[in-house]
């Protein structure tokens, strides 16, 4: 029979220790199995054409974009920043400091995450006054971008564009409605955080 002196003891600190390996194998085996990515990428817009009333469908727009994320697998989840800048050139050209849109954006990749398709929902806030409505305004923001195509090299870092992608801002509800369509060619870089 074993004394009480030699029979090994389970205290809290062993306890404790042996809970930690376990979690770190388990965090470990899951990583592995998930490969889940946080990417960050800084982005370049231009619109074209837009529908926004009352101006001609040619009242350009530009800006620039930063979205955060977390990729697991082929779906991520990210965070949207972006300015929007509008240019009106139908009587004079005119520079308006456009709108400020937020939101979280859902993305789905196809073919060795070389190709994805993004939805982002938020808020689109105002950043100048129109006879309407004050600056500061905030409305609904909607992008669309059906085909963001993935240059990705060894080092994580990857080239994005998106050849054709849909923007509707709405920074003002109340009548009259402030609203804009905004077909944007977009590009950028991506990189690993």
């Amino acid at each position: 029979m074993m004394s009480r002196c030699c029979r090994p003891r389970m205290g809290p600190a062993v306890l404790v220790k042996l809970l930690g390996i376990l979690l770190t194998l388990a965090v470990t085996g899951v990583h592995a199995q998930h490969r889940h990515h946080i990417p960050m990428r800084f982005l370049l817009h231009g619109a074209l054409l837009s529908d926004m009333p009352g101006l001609s469908n040619a009242a350009a727009g530009f800006g620039g974009a930063l979205e955060v994320g977390l990729r697991v697998r082929d779906l991520e989840g990210f965070l949207h920043f972006e300015q929007d800048s509008w240019l009106a050139i139908d009587n004079a050209l005119a520079l308006r400091p456009g709108v400020v849109n937020i939101g979280l954006g859902l993305a789905r990749y196809f073919f060795r995450q070389r190709l994805c398709a993004k939805a982002v929902v938020g808020t689109s806030t105002l950043l100048f006054a129109t006879p309407f409505h004050p600056a500061g305004t905030t409305g609904l923001f909607v992008a669309l971008e059906p085909a963001v195509f993935r240059l990705p090299f060894r080092s994580g870092v990857a080239l994005v564009a998106a050849p054709l992608s849909l923007a509707w801002l709405v920074p003002a509800r109340e009548s009259p409605t402030l609203r804009r369509l905004e077909y944007r060619l977009s590009f950028g870089i991506e990189v690993p955080l």
